[in-house]
């Protein structure tokens, strides 16, 4: 398959160089207004439809941002501006440490970022990751003249992917001159610094017949560890579920069980300089059981906050070169290149090291005093995976100890992108129109992992004894007899973990490993459309669109040993793979006009879509859409559109093989959910240990769990239904109104089997039977009663239903007396909000709907990386523009939630027992206020800045929960507090 693409890439090169300098297809904005008498209209394409009209209008609900908007925000990362729009929940952003690999993502309507198609002037661009899902740091900023947003599923025009909506980027067209740009971004505690500059320079050529335009730019944006902010210094948690186990909850100190301490669970006990002592932490808490005991070292476990990015540090290039050449007057050339590189480096606390079930010899052990060996021969008795009684050596089920020697794990996502797209576009006559087009996109991710630990390795250093000689050696280099053998394991260094900061290093430069993994994903798409009038009707022109698209997705993938077999202790075993699929389609779409000014109806219009497409992966999947538009009067608009949309299994679904990772859990076995008898004796029977089930907690909990992809999986599929209006009273000149209602319902959705490794924990809980499927998923527990070895397939099982309504108000008006000199000012306001109705998950087919509409931390939510779903989220814009100088205060609303232990999942439930909810399990609406500003200095020169986060509001503290990092949800608060920006451009 790699050869295929080598080959058709050069055929895609090749006919760049014969089109020579060429564009990309205009797309314009989607607005729905009237023209006035007289003027004339280019028609146009707009977002959600491929049939050029002469109305600025769409069926479906489109938002626009318009690179000016983008540019007054100050954000040269362009998630942080698009998620500000009320359609889309945040996912990967700068704020994403973990999980986060550099890459910023778009999630519409909280149904993940794979079910959100993004394109680059209306093409498919590359995806970055094997879930198909984009990195639109791969897209540059300044090069953007506006981006258009697609509310539901919009397969029948796009084709898979386009689930939840559509993220078009357009790029500037016909630029001509010389464009420098550069910005600089600081928090008003001057850190957190972001610096930004471009280039853009473009001209005609051939007597105006084409046009050239190159872009490069730089950004450079630098670290802030969450310890540099109050709300980060110490991890944070629900006492419920954290060390002291007290209802009503409260947020504590809470940090990790995996403490500097060496903790062995068979023994409940952990160690300082080799002696067992029991009253230290012991993972399995409240551990205090002695009110006399020596003061525990760590009373609320490791706090690994501090050292964690609360923005991650990037550096990234980009280069661009767009153009297009009209060969006559019904043929253009066009062309557009593109090559972005990023890199990111992350940071998390030293590896949280966990060796489960091996053989360790202590009785020859040089670090462990007499009484400690006196507790392990407790063990000694051959029962279990004990051996042989006696022999000195003991079964460990799993020993944690944090190796702070070792300094912080830290990791290198650097991600390289190259996309060509060439074509060649025109008219055949006045209502015919054509566009074809070869697009070949290639993304290279490269991850480096640094200051981890070998599995292997530990566990060989672990096992030590002292030679004949007397000097301490690996019993790995000992003969027989007890002599240290110099041919025998000769790189192998003793370590001892039996104590806090016991490791030397030499230690850890023996059991140090680092790893690399690359993966390279391609894309190559032929794609050919046309579009036109095939008959003039008494209401309009019947325009019909149709085309054929040829489409390759591929992957390979090559790590080294330790990444690919898992030999890390910090890090999860990263997955390979050298698979993909094709897909063939065609497609067609219609515009009806039913009736034009008439009595009732200035415009009534259908419009539908089909599409077929052939997998090889899934086979045949039909999608189609209709729609209906009706404009009783020229005030009013009204919009309605059903679509059926697909999409098909991405390459790590199909084909990822098996991945591990390790999440947290809530046990639902914990003793401040008041279980019932019956509960209580099941989660005996479930490996809880029956004296600790009144006191039973966990801290801090995680779980191993290996993923596993399936070559066997279906399409998912979507229906969405949306009904709208677009309102313009003549009345009231400037206003403008839209109000769109969405209904989309996803099934057969592609997850893990019960949602996520929460989801079969509390499934295997409310089963109450040991035997079902959620059991067995999740059967193991440690001694401790702590839950491990979860093995989780994907299926076709679950179902999403979300509902709610999108509004946006403009007005505008001029007013004397206001402005500046003798120019008029003209006052504006703009709201773009959302109500979030209703935001359901199922696991599968029989299971209750998880709602989380107005819940933050929305447990086993398996779609959205981020749990905070607000009911409410709006922004307004109050604007002052007069001569030269704009200016803009922005409000930006986040709605009250509550925590997810408040919704309507029962094994979620926490509270004292008059079911009040305690304070902090319920954040408050949430307002921030910003200022920007611009002054048009010369015709040259603009002058722009602003301020976010004028108050500096903090961000609501949260605890570590589902979709939290750093004890908040970074994504969808402002976590570095005010920021000033300032930039300057210069065009001439």
């Amino acid at each position: 398959m790699k050869s295929v693409f080598s080959t058709r890439l050069r055929y895609g090169v090749s006919a760049l160089v014969l089109a020579g300098l060429h564009t990309i297809p205009l797309h314009q904005t989607a607005q729905a207004q009237e023209a006035e008498e007289g003027m004339v209209f280019e028609e146009v394409v707009v977002t959600g439809s491929r049939i050029a009209r002469k109305e600025l209008t769409s069926v479906s609900p489109v938002s626009v941002m318009g690179s000016e908007e983008i540019k007054l925000s100050g954000n040269v990362n362009i998630e942080r501006v698009l998620n500000e729009l009320p359609q889309v929940m945040p996912a990967l952003t700068s704020s994403s440490n973990n999980p986060g690999n550099g890459t910023a993502t778009i999630d519409l309507r909280g149904l993940g970022s794979n079910r959100t198609l993004v394109l680059v002037n209306g093409r498919r661009h590359v995806p970055t990751t094997l879930d198909g899902i984009v990195d639109i740091n791969q897209i540059p900023t300044s090069l953007v003249e506006r981006v258009e947003v697609v509310t539901g599923g919009a397969s029948a025009v796009y084709g898979s992917d386009a689930i939840s909506g559509v993220v078009n980027f357009i790029y500037k067209d016909d630029f001509e001159g010389v464009e420098l740009d550069a910005s600089y971004d600081m928090t008003a505690k001057g850190d957190a610094e972001i610096f930004n500059t471009s280039v853009t320079l473009g001209s005609n050529f051939a007597d105006d017949r084409g046009n050239a335009v190159l872009y490069v730019g730089y950004n450079k944006r630098n670290g802030l560890f969450a310890g540099e902010r109050d709300f980060g210094e110490q991890a944070l948690g629900d006492s419920a579920y954290c060390y002291t186990g007290t209802t009503p909850s409260v947020l504590e100190p809470c940090g990790s069980s995996r403490v500097p301490s060496t903790f062995a669970d068979n023994l409940g006990v952990s160690f300082v300089n080799g002696e067992a002592t029991p009253n230290i932490f012991t993972g399995n808490v409240p551990a205090w059981t002695d009110p006399d005991a020596p003061a525990d070292p760590y009373p609320f476990g490791y706090n690994y906050m501090p050292v964690n990015y609360l923005q991650l540090p990037q550096e990234r290039f980009s280069a661009a070169a767009l153009g297009h050449y009209d060969i006559n007057e019904h043929v253009t050339a066009y062309a557009e290149i593109s090559f972005v590189q990023h890199n990111t480096p992350q940071q998390l606390a030293p590896t949280p090291a966990e060796i489960k079930n091996f053989h360790f010899n202590y009785a020859d052990n040089p670090y462990l005093t007499d009484g400690s060996k006196a507790l392990f021969a407790t063990l000694d008795d051959g029962s279990g995976k004990d051996i042989t009684a006696g022999d000195g050596t003991v079964f460990l089920s799993k020993v944690r100890r944090r190796l702070l020697e070792n300094g912080p794990r830290l990791a290198d996502s650097e991600f390289s992108s190259l996309r060509i797209v060439t074509g060649l576009k025109g008219d055949v006559d006045d209502n015919w129109n054509y566009d074809v087009s070869v697009n070949y996109g290639r993304v290279v991710n490269s991850n480096a992992l640094f200051n981890d630990a070998s599995s292997s390795r530990f566990i060989n250093g672990l096992n030590a004894g002292v030679a004949n000689d007397g000097s301490v050696r690996c019993l790995s280099q000992l003969d027989p007899d007890g002599n240290y053998d110099t041919s025998l394991d000769p790189s192998c260094v003793p370590v001892n973990i039996w104590g806090d900061d016991s490791m030397t290093e030499d230690m850890v430069a023996y059991t140090a490993q680092d790893s690399l993994a690359r993966i390279t994903y391609e894309q190559f798409i032929v794609e050919g459309i046309i579009n036109g009038t095939i008959a003039e009707l008494p209401a309009g022109d019947l325009g019909v669109a149709f085309g054929a698209s040829y489409r390759e997705e591929n992957a390979t993938g090559a790590q080294d040993w330790p990444s690919a077999s898992g030999d890390l202790l910090g890090f999860n075993a990263q997955v390979g793979t050298d698979a993909g699929y094709h897909v063939s389609e065609v497609f067609g779409e219609v515009v009806i006009p039913i009736l034009s000014d008439t009595a009732g109806a200035e415009l009534l219009e259908a419009s539908g879509a089909l599409r077929y497409s052939d997998y090889s992966s899934v086979g045949s999947v039909w999608t189609y859409a209709g729609g209906l538009t009706w404009q009783p009067i020229s005030d009013i608009r009204i919009r309605g559109q059903y679509q059926r949309a697909v999409r098909a299994p991405n390459i790590n679904e199909l084909f990822g093989g098996e991945s591990q990772g390790f999440p947290s859990y809530r046990d639902p076995c914990n003793s401040a959910n008041g279980l019932t008898p019956e509960q209580e004796a099941f989660c005996v029977a479930w490996g809880v240990p029956a004296g600790l089930i009144d006191t039973f907690s966990q801290g801090d909990s995680q779980t191993e769990v290996f993923f596993t992809s399936s070559p066997d999986l279906q399409e998912e599929v979507t229906d969405t239904f949306t009904l709208g209006a677009v309102i313009q009273p003549s009345a009231v000149e400037g206003l403008n109104v839209t109000i769109d209602y969405y209904n989309i319902k996803l099934s057969d959705a592609i997850g893990l089997f019960g949602g996520s490794a929460q989801g079969n924990i509390n499934g295997c809980f409310a089963s109450m039977d040991l035997n079902s499927q959620y059991c067995q998923n999740s059967i193991l527990r440690n001694p401790l009663g702590d839950l491990e070895a979860n093995r989780i397939g994907s299926a076709n099982l679950a179902t999403a239903k979300t509902e709610g309504i999108d509004f946006q108000i403009d007005y505008s008006f001029e007013v004397d007396g206001m402005g500046i000199g003798e120019e008029p000012a003209t006052l504006g306001i703009m709201v773009r909000g959302n109500y979030l109705m209703t935001m359901k998950f199922q696991s599968e087919e029989g299971q209750d709907f998880l709602e989380c509409a107005g819940i933050y931390a929305c447990w086993n939510n398996p779609f959205a990386l981020s749990g905070t779903s607000p009911e409410w989220k709006a922004t307004t814009r109050f604007s002052y523009a007069s001569g030269p100088f704009q200016f803009n205060i922005d409000w930006r609303y986040i709605g009250s939630m509550k925590s997810s232990d408040f919704s309507d999942d029962p094994t979620l439930q926490v509270g004292d027992d008059t079911g009040q909810v305690p304070e902090n399990q319920e954040i408050g609406a949430w307002n921030y206020f910003d200022l920007s500003m611009s002054y048009q200095a010369t015709d040259n020169v603009n002058i722009y800045g602003g301020v976010e986060n004028i108050f500096d509001k903090k961000p609501p503290l949260i605890g570590e929960l589902y979709g939290i990092q750093n004890n908040t949800d970074p994504s969808t608060y402002d976590t570095l507090g005010t920021r000033f920006y300032f930039g300057v451009t210069t065009r001439f």
